[in-house]
């Protein structure tokens, strides 16, 4: 489609198409929802119609006016801002998330990596632990899934049914304890209970399972590092 076709199509003159492709002019409101429909460009950030009014209102106001109606929006536009920030930083703390996984079977080897830092809803339990980690593998289902983050709390006592954060020779593991013995819960999946306590270092135990509802809107994310920047150094 050339210049002028678009003019035709458009009801305006040539040199106008001309002026909004070079940049000399451009197109009003209205006029940019005809061209994204007829060129097939998304129009989803375009004004609605009510802001469509208020743009044109706006354009009526004297210079004068128009500095006022900037600080006014500038004004309420950083206390929205300032409420969003004290609500994410009240609602979310900063916990750290181990590189290296906790295996459900035999082990994961060390990734020698350091931890890295993850956001999640501040509440009782994810308060309490001391850091996240990630399962791998399926032999504590229907508990624990493949990929579930799980809150451990760093400690050297536990009962019997305590889920168990461990590593020994095979790698990383996460196992349920009874009578100083580990177990897997998927029967297709068995450890056997046959490693003793002086084969295993327990570094802690899992106290829960990260809910989606812990973990903020991808949106929130960034907004989460700037706040809690001087953390994540």
């Amino acid at each position: 489609m050339n210049q002028s076709e678009l003019a035709r199509i458009m009801g305006t003159a040539r040199n106008t198409a001309t002026n909004w492709e070079t940049d000399k002019s451009r197109p009003e409101f209205d006029t940019i929802r005809e061209l994204c429909t007829l060129l097939g460009i998304p129009n989803a950030g375009l004004p609605s119609p009510g802001e469509n009014r208020l743009l044109s209102q706006y354009r009526k106001l004297r210079p004068v006016s128009r500095k006022v109606v900037d600080n006014l929006v500038r004004n309420m536009l950083q206390e929205e801002t300032n409420a969003r920030d004290d609500m994410l930083r009240s609602n979310y703390l900063l916990q750290s998330i181990q590189a290296t996984p906790m295996a459900t079977g035999v082990g994961c080897p060390d990734t020698g990596l350091p931890p890295d830092y993850f956001f999640v809803k501040k509440t009782r339990r994810s308060s309490y632990a001391d850091t996240i980690v990630q399962v791998s593998g399926r032999s504590m289902e229907p508990k624990y899934q493949d990929g579930d983050m799980v809150y451990v709390k760093f400690t050297l006592s536990a009962d019997n049914g305590d889920d168990l954060v461990c590593v020994y020779h095979e790698g990383f593991i996460i196992k349920r304890m009874y009578d100083r013995k580990l177990y897997s819960l998927n029967a297709e999946y068995d450890f056997g209970g046959q490693h003793e306590f002086d084969d295993i270092v327990m570094l802690g135990r899992a106290i829960g399972i990260v809910e989606d509802d812990d973990i903020p809107a991808s949106d929130d994310i960034p907004i989460l590092e700037e706040l809690f920047a001087r953390e994540i150094r």
